[in-house]
């Protein structure tokens, strides 16, 4: 028998203040059910997504030429991550789907902003074949350490509800599901349009946390993202911003940066469009040996059809300044454009020393 034990750690707390709203009869009358999100983030653009073939792409783009595409790279690598955490924060959703009705049903007698509180162990599920492909849809590797009609074991969790008027009108704590020494929080509205994900899980010698805003108008869906990994000399965070106007066109701005041993060891910030034909970005990046402004346009693939980049141990990085830049594509910068341009990669530098 399996047991996932789930010790309450009421993260929720950190942005349920905004949650609260005016308590009335009506609304303090508890729901006979409540649905968990169906989605906490915005699909990652195909073209930003890492594959085999990419793997490849990189590894001979960097023997051939170590500067080309360095923040189309970078941006890809962190992206990769970022859904390795966010896959996190689906699984525990997974694991307390079957739950949820149980869950609603010991809370009825709570009223509105008061905590329920389920203790360990008072929780059970047997894992059906369906659960289990579930889980293999998200991780496979995780999926191996279930066996259909095995009985996992909760507890240890924090529900609570909120006025119709709030910001969220539902809230979870959890922990431990996917992971021991794990902590999720998650906030809902009851029409979906708002959710706010939060994942901590303390491995040896490091924390690690993720943090999915994420809202949805109409065919507009957007989210901003914050992760974060501490250790005692080590930081590393990376921040994303992605926002769908219709299933085929996305525009993304982020940035991040590695601190070691109390040295910026690394830094960029990116911001672009994307669509069904392809995109185009723009990259800065600050690294101990040079800096970075590069241009890039690529088709679906995410193969380059322009590049433009130039790198320098100094700030002296400007389009118009073709002695430092190097081209690889039919096209340049005409003159008009070169002011625009460089008034974008100085924001992006701007953006570095947040």
């Amino acid at each position: 028998m399996s047991k996932l034990k789930i010790a309450a750690e009421m993260l929720l707390l950190m942005g349920l203040i905004e949650g609260c709203g005016m308590m009335s009869k009506s609304d303090d009358e508890a729901p006979k059910s409540v649905r968990l999100p169906q989605k906490i983030a915005v699909d990652i653009p195909v073209v930003l997504q890492e594959d085999a073939q990419s793997q490849k792409k990189i590894i001979a783009k960097s023997e051939e030429d170590e500067n080309k595409s360095v923040g189309f790279l970078e941006l890809k690598g962190d992206v990769a991550y970022l859904e390795e955490q966010e896959n996190k924060l689906k699984l525990d959703l997974l694991f307390v789907e079957p739950l949820m009705e149980e869950i609603v049903e010991r809370c009825q007698e709570k009223a509105l902003e008061e905590n329920c509180y389920i203790p360990d162990e008072a929780l059970t599920y047997v894992v059906t074949q369906t659960f289990k492909d579930k889980i293999t849809a998200i991780d496979p590797e995780e999926s191996r350490d279930y066996e259909v009609g095995e009985e996992l074991v909760f507890g240890d969790i924090d529900f609570v509800r909120y006025a119709s008027d709030a910001l969220y009108q539902y809230g979870l704590s959890l922990h431990d599901f996917s992971a021991y020494d794990s902590t999720t929080a998650i906030q809902w509205s009851e029409d979906q349009s708002h959710v706010y994900s939060y994942y901590e899980e303390q491995l040896e010698e490091a924390n690690n946390t993720i943090a999915i805003d994420y809202h949805v108008a109409g065919s507009t869906e957007r989210m901003a993202v914050e992760d974060r990994l501490s250790m005692v000399d080590y930081h590393d965070q990376f921040y994303f911003n992605l926002q769908q106007y219709s299933p085929e066109v996305y525009t993304l701005n982020a940035r991040s940066k590695i601190v070691d041993q109390g040295v910026l060891t690394q830094a960029f910030a990116s911001e672009g469009t994307l669509d069904a034909n392809g995109g185009e970005m723009l990259f800065v990046g600050v690294y101990p040996e040079y800096r970075l402004r590069e241009y890039e346009r690529f088709d679906a693939l995410g193969d380059a059809l322009y590049d433009e980049w130039c790198t320098s141990d100094d700030e002296a990085c400007l389009v118009e300044d073709e002695g430092t830049w190097w081209y690889e594509g039919d096209e340049q910068y005409t003159p008009e454009d070169t002011e625009a341009i460089n008034a974008r990669f100085d924001r992006l530098e701007e953006r570095l020393a947040l």
